[in-house]
Order: C-alpha cells, then sequence, then structure tokens
C-alpha cells in the first residue's frame, strides 16, 4: 500500500506501509511553503500542514515526520494496537478545554479529567502535557456492558491529550473497531459510541 504527497500536481513524498490494521491513523505531513497539499485522494487547505487519514500497518521510523522533525515510530505502533492519534493545532491545555466543551454542547458527560503533568508536578517530577478525558453516556455504554462486562475496562470513553518532547499537541483515543474486536460486541451497539472520533477531528481543529 502507497500513498504519495504532491504539491502543485508535482511529486513531494510518498509513503509505504505494510499490510494495513484494523484502525485507522491520522499522518501530519509539513508543507514547505503556503500551498495546498494533496495526500492521495484527500486535499488539506492548511498553509503548512496537510492532515489525513490513513489505515497503515507499521511504518518504518523514518516514514512518520512532525513539526518538521522525524518522529518515533511509536504513533505507527500503536495504530496496530487500535491506537488512534491525531494532531492537534493547539496547545495541550487548549486542546483538552476544547475537547472538554464539545464533549458536553453534545449532551454528553464528562466523568472525570485526569491531569497526569499536574500530579506529576505536585510529586516534585516533570513529563510533558497529559491529560485523560474520560467522558461518554449511560445509555450507550450500559448495553455494551450488558453484553460483554469486560466492555467496562475500556468504558466510559476515553481520549488522552498530550504533547511530545517538541511541545507539539496530539489526542490518542481506542478505535472503535478494536473495542468491537476486542470484546466480541455487533456492530449495531457500536454506533452510539463511534463519535469519539468526530469529537476528536473538532477537538483538533
Amino acid at each position: 500500500m502507497e500513498a504519495a504527497v504532491a504539491l502543485a500536481g508535482r511529486p513531494y513524498a510518498s509513503f509505504g506501509f505494510h499490510q494495513p490494521p484494523p484502525a485507522p491513523i491520522r499522518l501530519s505531513v509539513e508543507l514547505p511553503s503556503p500551498r495546498v497539499g494533496t495526500i492521495g485522494h484527500a486535499a488539506a487547505a492548511n498553509a503548512y500542514t496537510a492532515v489525513v487519514r490513513f489505515t497503515v500497518g507499521a511504518l518504518p521510523e523514518h516514514l512518520v515526520r512532525t513539526g518538521g522533525r522525524m518522529a518515533t515510530a511509536s504513533i505507527a505502533e500503536n495504530a496496530s494496537k487500535g491506537i488512534v492519534t491525531v494532531a492537534s493545532a493547539h496547545a495541550g491545555d487548549a486542546t483538552a478545554e476544547r475537547l472538554q466543551s464539545l464533549i458536553r454542547e453534545r449532551g454528553l458527560t464528562v466523568f472525570a479529567s485526569i491531569d497526569f503533568s499536574g500530579d506529576a508536578a505536585c510529586a516534585g517530577l516533570t513529563m510533558p502535557f497529559s491529560r485523560l478525558v474520560i467522558f461518554g453516556n449511560p445509555k450507550a455504554g450500559t448495553p455494551l456492558m450488558q453484553l460483554a462486562p469486560t466492555a467496562a475496562l475500556d468504558l466510559p470513553l476515553k481520549v488522552l491529550v498530550w504533547e511530545d518532547a517538541d511541545g507539539r499537541a496530539w489526542l490518542s483515543f481506542n478505535s472503535t473497531d478494536y473495542l468491537r474486536e476486542r470484546h466480541g460486541l455487533p456492530d449495531d451497539l457500536m454506533k452510539p459510541v463511534s463519535g469519539v472520533a468526530a469529537l476528536v477531528d473538532a477537538a483538533a481543529q
């Protein structure tokens, strides 16, 4: 599987992939000039960064590019384990606040917001921004747990907002395909909890 990045109709970069996993991942490609970039059949009008969702396997480290520097392959490797990671256009704290506001606007409940980096600071330790937002709707989650009690290990829904060593913010969450396959859940019951991807996309913009 391969996808190409084109600038003004000319090839800029290409990505080669192994066998695709069940979950998608978002990759951010830094563009060298304020032009519209296209990745495969998707277009992004952002002046400097084009972001598109791929379903990919384990990418070699040199094929993952974030913020103008080569990132470790951990994001790509996690995609094969059902973890979807999306780059945010905002700082970590602002991203977490946007996410929680969007959750509440949609009538969902924020059950907890765990400030890992803040707790680390209280213990005299330092780590980049990291906050886990736990949210959901009992009407959506309860039927899943009634059918498969082990689903409670992954419910309510969780989104981790974190910053890397360069200060770039990301949002990570378990894909609904991963949750469905892990607990043997039917597709129709997964629909009410599948909106997490849209929430993350909105918070990242």
